[in-house]
Formats: structure tokens, sequence, C-alpha cells
């Protein structure tokens, strides 16, 4: 599986900020789009929403919203993205969940149970979070062990990382600033087949 997480800030123009994320829904290698854009009032995020669905609407099962549940249901969008903050929060049950989460923070058997998939970060060093330690990667294995089939490892990936990771039996990868790189016809797009 593989998750894309926009973020506006990546690109200087918003025609071109529209057209990857057209390219991102469109691609047969990405399985969800997570709209994260938090700095956005909730108009702003609804319009940027709108205009999504507007460009994109055969592509409506792979976006998640983010954290906004009025705004999902309001668009018809039955998939949601929960920050780690909200992960007891109580949710409608047509919504299929996803979560963001650290795990040692949180009871990783409870979320399982509650979601589609979570992500789990970060996995490596990244310039998101400069001061977050990587998870421990004996810990990842062991949780890739009860959890692999719903967990998604994200932060700090690119093509050699994430060749190492498949090695060691992980299956599911979420990306941000490498997304584009890898669902193109580059040299690095094979790397999900």
């Amino acid at each position: 599986m593989i998750v894309g997480i926009t973020d506006r800030s990546l690109y200087k123009e918003e025609g071109v900020y529209h057209m990857w994320i057209d390219h991102f829904l469109q691609s047969p290698k990405v399985d969800f789009l997570i709209i994260r854009e938090k700095d956005l009032s909730l108009d702003d995020y609804d319009k940027l929403i709108e205009k999504i669905l507007d460009r994109n609407t055969m592509y409506k099962d792979k976006i998640r919203i983010h954290t906004h549940d009025a705004i999902a249901m309001k668009h018809g969008i039955d998939r949601l993205h929960l920050p780690e903050y909200l992960i007891n929060r109580s949710m409608p049950k047509n919504f299929k969940l996803s979560y963001s989460t650290h795990p040692k923070t949180h009871n990783l058997d409870y979320i399982y149970e509650r979601c589609d998939f979570f992500l789990v970060s970060p996995v490596l060093a990244t310039t998101c979070k400069p001061g977050a330690r990587a998870i421990d990667r004996k810990l990842l294995s062991k949780l890739n062990v009860h959890y692999g089939d719903k967990m998604v490892l994200l932060g700090g990936l690119d093509a050699t990382t994430i060749e190492s990771f498949k090695k060691e039996g992980f299956r599911h990868f979420a990306l941000r600033s490498q997304l584009e790189c890898y669902i193109g016809d580059g040299p690095q797009s094979d790397i999900f087949t």
C-alpha cells in the first residue's frame, strides 16, 4: 500500500500543486491520498476539497480528509485520517479511519481494531520533524509481525530506504516530499511494484 500525503509548501505555484494532486489521485500506484493542509482555515480547507473533487470525482474513494469530519460528510467522503491526539475521539460508524501514531504512546491493539491502516513515524530522521527520534528498527520489526497488514511507515523514506525496509518484510509506505519521485515513469517508479 502506498499512502500519499499532500503538502502545499512543496510547490511554489497553486496550479502545480493541483496538477500533482490530480496525478497522485489518478496514479494506480497510490492507494490513498491524505489531504493534510492543516494550516488552512476550515473554510479554505472546504474550498480546497471542493476544487479537488471538481477535478477528480471518480477518485473520491482514494481521498482521506485530515481531521475535519464535518467537511468529509459534506462532500460525501467516508474516509478520515486522524492525528495522534484524536485517536480516542468518538467518530460516526460510517467513517473508514486511518491514524497517525507513535508506537510508544498508544495502545496499537486499540488502533488496529478501529482503522483501515495507521501511519507510524518517524521511521528515519526527517526534515519534517527535525527533533523527533526515529523509531527503533527492532521495535518496528516486532510491530510488523503483529500489525504489518495495517502498519504504514512514514518519515525519511527514499528509494534506498524503502528497498531496505521491503527486504525486511515491510509492505506499506507513506510519502510526502518523495511521492512524486515514485509515481511517474522515472527510474525509481518501479519500487512499489
